[in-house]
């Protein structure tokens, strides 16, 4: 008895795993710039064996980018968890609209895996950000920015002498912006979440990069 209320059940969850093979869809870098390529990677499961990837696309609308990647996965009833990474190359600061299509095809004869149909589909968004006064030169004494998050704090463990601190926020506008001597504390519990660049400047020389604020 036990094994015929199981069966309806297993059929069920297979039949749901087919029909939404998208179980997570993500960009790298987490926080891309200009110069980098974006990937796109989606986590998919299949309930047939045999489910790589044949082929992808990409297409761009204005601000929304569709990716396709087409599978046919094989005749063996058996869970296929693969993960798909196409590359959309680069492109310029703004919030993008990324849609995730997944086709399959039927892998039975006379014609296999010929007839792609769109099965799940999925979205998300990226932005594309900038790290404001990208240097050319560095500065010769390393430094480092840290944030601390229990003791809500910006720390530049720095051995430099007389050097300006500047904070953006992601959209590029000055948050806060100090003239500084050696190691600096600055207290960040009126700063939103999220990602923030600064620069740091001496004599000319400039080094900048990135840094998360989350609570």
């Amino acid at each position: 008895m036990k094994k015929l209320i199981l069966l309806p059940f297993l059929f069920l969850m297979l039949c749901l795993v087919n029909a939404q093979p998208i179980m997570n869809l993500r960009t790298s870098p987490n926080y891309p710039e200009p110069t980098d390529d974006v990937l796109v990677i989606m986590d998919l499961t299949f309930n047939s064996g045999g489910c790589d990837m044949q082929f992808s696309n990409f297409s761009r609308s204005n601000d929304t980018i569709t990716v396709n990647v087409f599978h046919c996965p094989g005749p063996l009833t058996v869970i296929c968890n693969t993960v798909d990474t196409v590359n959309i190359g680069t492109y310029n600061l703004g919030t993008y609209v990324l849609k995730a299509v997944v086709h399959l095809a039927n892998n039975s004869t006379p014609d296999p895996c010929s007839n792609h149909n769109p099965q799940d589909s999925a979205y998300t968004t990226f932005q594309i950000i900038l790290v404001p006064g990208i240097p050319e030169e560095k500065l010769n004494s390393g430094f480092r920015v840290l944030y601390h998050e229990q003791e809500n704090f910006i720390e530049i463990a720095s051995e430099l002498s007389n050097y300006e601190f500047t904070l953006y926020s992601a959209d590029g506008k000055i948050i806060e912006s100090r003239s500084l001597s050696g190691r600096a504390m600055i207290p960040s519990h009126t700063f939103s979440e999220g990602i923030y660049f600064y620069s740091i400047t001496q004599k000319g020389n400039k080094e900048s990069g990135k840094i998360r604020i989350h609570r």
